[in-house]
């Protein structure tokens, strides 16, 4: 799975009209597979793919070539107006307000509510015509309504966490059970370390709850908290972000007003494979929303930051240090904040100090004011 496949096929519904015919099975080795026949070809996939933030993209994909193939137009809820994956609010209220006829898929409401920017809210809110429908009522409450929670536990988590990113949300927890975190509870990421079978070094989230539902999970934020450091989701599937860096990207445009859960799957990704014994080429795009001055630099995104400074794969500690040489320049990264993640990480085993001493050197080489930074960020380092 991932966009360009996504667009081949998207491209075919539409100009043939034929819709792909989808079907769940084993292979002849025993494996759970999904079956796509689409243009007289047959194509198969893991069936976990559907469980992982991927799948849902895919599930969006499969409703719009449906939508295509009927020749069924009208307008795209989720498609972002601006770069990072943000939706205006105000756009997605105009496009909720021209809704005609049958209710719209579920996952494009769910990525309209989850790509939601946090300004003109209020405004898009006072603007929003309200029925009797459960997805214009989920909007309403992402905008900041106070409205009735319906039954879709989709579509009222998602909402939740648009709401209010890094809050707890009571009214749901009473109401749904078994949410998962990033559920109706914000993730708690407290991290520990350990070893692996092998002997090698591992980071572990032990706070990160699975979702407990046997429903199809639909969920961005509980499916982001549920798959980390699920090792076969890792060997068959190519990790949170798939197999290359197109599908990295599309995953990041998910959520991103509130990327730690996701900066917190990327970090044990990337850090459980530091030493480079697979490739694993896409790892270093996981870096690349930090480069965006808006992208707030909380406990997940240094995290990731530094295993990337300590990475010996030079694509992800070049970038790295790019990050943090523009990060120190926009004022998202103090010593304070470089000095407490080095001190967090530097008993834990993970890091060969060398490899911090190249990349921080060069990030010191930047100007006298990121010396500054590097130096006071060690002098914490090493009283800690």
């Amino acid at each position: 799975l991932g966009p360009a496949q996504e667009m081949v096929g998207l491209i075919l519904c539409w100009t043939t009209g034929e819709t792909a015919r989808i079907s769940f099975g084993k292979n002849k080795h025993g494996h759970d597979r999904i079956f796509v026949v689409l243009g007289g070809e047959e194509h198969e996939y893991w069936a976990g793919d559907e469980e992982k933030l991927l799948g849902l993209l895919s599930r969006r994909s499969r409703a719009l070539a449906n939508r295509l193939a009927a020749k069924n137009a009208g307008p795209l809820l989720s498609a972002p107006t601006h770069s990072g994956g943000f939706l205006d609010p105000l756009a997605l209220v105009h496009r909720a307000n021209a809704w005609k006829g049958e209710a719209p898929d579920e996952t494009e409401v769910v990525l309209a509510i989850m790509r939601l920017a946090p300004d003109n809210r209020v405004i898009a809110s006072n603007a929003l015509r309200i029925g009797p429908e459960e997805w214009k009522k989920a909007i309403a409450f992402a905008l900041g309504k106070n409205v009735q929670i319906g039954s879709s536990r989709a579509l009222w988590l998602c909402a939740a966490r648009a709401r209010a990113p890094y809050a707890d949300h009571d009214a749901l927890e009473s109401h749904f059970d078994k949410l998962g975190s990033d559920g109706a509870k914000a993730a708690r990421y407290d991290y520990e370390f350990g070893k692996s079978e092998h002997g090698h070094p591992e980071i572990h989230f032990p706070k990160m709850q699975p979702h407990g539902s046997s429903e199809p999970n639909c969920v961005p934020a509980v499916l982001i908290g549920q798959r980390e450091g699920d090792g076969r989701y890792m060997w068959e599937l190519g990790g949170i972000g798939g197999t290359d860096e197109h599908s990295v990207h599309w995953v990041q445009s998910i959520w991103p007003l509130a990327r730690e859960s996701l900066f917190a799957a990327c970090a044990v990704q990337l850090g459980n494979n530091l030493d480079w014994w697979g490739a694993e080429w896409q790892n270093k795009s996981f870096l690349d929303p930090l480069l965006d001055p808006g992208t707030p630099l909380r406990e997940m995104g240094l995290l990731l930051l530094a295993f990337g400074l300590g990475a010996k794969e030079p694509g992800e500690h070049l970038l790295a240090t790019d990050v943090a040489i523009v990060a120190i320049e926009d004022g998202r990264l103090s010593h304070d904040t470089l000095g407490h993640i080095l001190m967090r990480l530097l008993p834990s085993g993970f890091i060969k100090a060398g490899r911090w001493a190249k990349t921080l050197a060069d990030v010191a080489r930047a100007s006298s004011g990121h010396a500054l930074v590097v130096k006071l960020g060690l002098e914490a380092t090493f009283c800690g």
